[in-house]
């Protein structure tokens, strides 16, 4: 007899999604983007490493949306998910810095009101934000708070709520993002894994762009497919999939990687050879006639 304990496990790892032919059986959204997998203990990969092959994929994904946003002035992108652990709240929070290095004003606003992860990269002031303004005891201005990088401001979840589905769908909720329109070029909104509560919905149904994020091995069909679904029926607009956490042995991202790496070694061999042919030292020129100076190791 098969324990029931199995069967459960079983059915639960049959259910994720582990490939792109995969998704396409779930649905026919645009996949808008794939972002490659990293070791990060930090969710700041783009301000971190400007130069990195996730900074670079969020710059890809910056460059596509144009195709959603460019009649809105001042466009709200929304990123969810369907499940937790999907990466939701990383690919916001890169998206809002990869808008902030264009020279825009981008305003990054934390609207999961149930489990807020917007403050440890940031040393956010969590005793006021969204929460407090929704509820009056805050305004606007009192929430907003710097990022510690230039163009890019942060309005933080606040203090947990008692009534967070309330509150994310209260007439303030409502108005808020026309008040943000006013102060910023972007505003990127980091909400509640649709598939688990409605908070969100909201939200959504005022963005000019909704993203919907995946992690193959991670997501599941079922909930991903009842997510998009409910999101259709209640017409939703601008929906794409973005693909978080990829691996994969070929493609841009595989070719960026080995680019970058190997550009980087052969600059390094050739200071190793020339060192150890000048025993650490390199000839410069100098007023004084051919001196030799030493260089600095890049290893």
């Amino acid at each position: 007899m098969v324990p029931s304990g199995f069967l459960i496990l079983t059915g639960a790892v049959s259910d994720r999604i582990t490939s792109e032919e995969e998704l396409k059986t779930i649905t026919d959204l645009p996949v808008i983007g794939h972002i490659p997998h990293n070791n990060l203990k930090f969710q700041t990969a783009v301000l971190s490493d400007p130069q990195s092959v996730q900074a670079e994929a969020f710059r890809s994904l910056r460059t596509r949306l144009q195709f959603f946003t460019k009649e809105a002035p001042s466009p709200v992108i929304l990123v969810t998910s369907s499940i937790p652990g999907e990466g939701k709240t990383f690919v916001a929070v890169n998206l809002a810095s990869a808008y902030s290095l264009t020279g825009k004003r981008t305003v990054l606003v934390g609207f999961d009101l149930r489990r807020p992860s917007l403050s440890p990269d940031f040393s956010l002031d969590d005793r006021r934000g969204l929460s407090t303004y929704l509820i009056g005891k805050d305004p606007l201005e009192e929430i907003i708070q710097g990022s510690g990088f230039r163009n890019l401001d942060i309005i933080p979840s606040g203090p947990i709520p008692p009534n967070p589905a309330e509150l994310a769908a209260s007439e303030k909720a409502g108005t808020l993002f026309d008040e943000l329109r006013t102060i910023y070029d972007f505003i990127i909104v980091d909400t509640s894994p649709f598939g688990v509560v409605s908070d969100g919905f909201n939200q959504a149904v005022v963005a000019d762009a909704n993203i919907f994020v995946v992690r193959f091995h991670k997501s599941m069909k079922r909930p991903l497919r009842e997510t998009l679904s409910e999101s259709r029926q209640m017409g939703i607009k601008g929906m794409s999939i973005l693909v978080n956490d990829y691996r994969s042995n070929r493609g841009p991202y595989r070719y960026a990687h080995n680019y970058r790496y190997e550009s980087f070694s052969r600059k390094n061999a050739k200071t190793k050879q020339r060192l150890e042919k000048t025993n650490g030292f390199e000839d410069i020129k100098v007023k004084t006639g051919r001196q030799k100076a030493p260089i600095e190791s890049t290893y």
